[in-house]
C-alpha cells in the first residue's frame, strides 16, 4: 500500500514493543523493508504509561529482526542511558534528536543538548543520528528554533561538513527510504 516507516508510540499507547503480539508487525516491516520509529519515554500525552517507556523492552526484538531498522525518537526521550546501552553491538538501531528535548530536565544529570549529541555521537557514531524537528504535529508550523539549537550545537561539536550533512538529511534518506 505504499507503506514507507511504522510508528509506535510504546509509551503513549501503552504497550510492550518486546511482545510476540508486536512479532508480526516485525516480520512485515522485516519482509518489506520497512523501518520502524519508536517513541519511548517522557510524552505530551498526560495519558503515557512509563512502564513501556523504557527503550530496553527493544533488546530481544532487536536480535530477532537484525535486518529492521530501528530508530529511537527524541535520543530516548528520558531514557538516553538505556538508548546508549541498547546499542551494544546492534548495527540496526538508530536515533533521532527530534523535538525540543525537554526531557533533558528529568535526568538525575545535569545534561546539555551539546552532551547528548557528543555522546549520541561517540556511541552510534555521526551514520547513527538522524535530525529531526518533531513539528509535523504542532500549529505552530515549522519550528526553525529547533534546527537553529541543533546546527549551533553540532557546529560547536567541530565535526566535518559531512558528517553534519549525514546527521541532518544523509542518514534520513539512507535509512528511511533504504537507499542501502
Amino acid at each position: 500500500a505504499g507503506m514507507t516507516g511504522v510508528k509506535f508510540y510504546a509509551s503513549g499507547a501503552g504497550f510492550d514493543v518486546g511482545s510476540s503480539k508486536c512479532y508480526p508487525i516485525y516480520e512485515f516491516c522485516d519482509k518489506n523493508k520497512i523501518p520502524i520509529v519508536i517513541h519511548f519515554g517522557v510524552s505530551i500525552g498526560r495519558a503515557a504509561d512509563l512502564r513501556y517507556g523504557n527503550p530496553i523492552l527493544l533488546s530481544r526484538v532487536i536480535r530477532d529482526f537484525p535486518n529492521v531498522k530501528f530508530i529511537i525518537a527524541h535520543f530516548g526521550a528520558g531514557f538516553f542511558r538505556e538508548v546508549l546501552m541498547l546499542k551494544y553491538k546492534q548495527d540496526n538501531l538508530f536515533v533521532d534528536s527530534s523535538g525540543t528535548n525537554n526531557w533533558m530536565i528529568y535526568q538525575d544529570l545535569q545534561l546539555t543538548l551539546k552532551e547528548v549529541f557528543k555522546k549520541a555521537i561517540e556511541v552510534f557514531t555521526p551514520k547513527g543520528i538522524i535530525y529531526g524537528s518533531d513539528t509535523r504535529i504542532f500549529p505552530d508550523g515549522y519550528r526553525e528554533h529547533i534546527l537553529k539549537e541543533q546546527m549551533k550545537v553540532l557546529d560547536n561539536l567541530n565535526l566535518k561538513q559531512e558528517e553534519k550533512e549525514d546527521i541532518m538529511y544523509n542518514n534520513a534518506k539512507r535509512i528511511l527510504l533504504n537507499e542501502e
